[in-house]
């Protein structure tokens, strides 16, 4: 039906219940375990690795995009720079 190999799908199946994302239960299915939920405080200064720190190991930020653009006014008040000073203006993404 899907093209797969039913070994296959085993294999898959069993790599994840090893993993603890899926619970196997003879005669009654595979279910999806729930995931941990994880507590990140928002603040003025938050940071992605600190507000994670000792709840998980498993984080990754990933480079969506990059530019250079010219300090706003409010911006270059904020950092104390020149007005239309270069900013290296970086967008990400945090999972974990």
């Amino acid at each position: 039906r899907y093209g797969v190999n039913r070994h296959t799908v085993r294999s898959a199946i069993a790599a994840l219940v090893q993993e603890g994302v899926l619970r196997a239960e003879q005669g009654r299915g595979t279910f999806v375990l729930s995931r941990k939920r994880l507590s990140y405080p928002i603040g003025a200064r938050t940071r992605f690795s600190t507000g994670l720190q000792g709840q998980t190991s498993e984080r990754h930020i990933a480079l969506l995009a990059s530019s250079v653009e010219p300090a706003s006014r409010r911006i270059a008040d904020a950092l104390k720079l020149a007005r239309g000073a270069a900013l290296l203006c970086l967008e990400t993404r945090g999972e974990a």
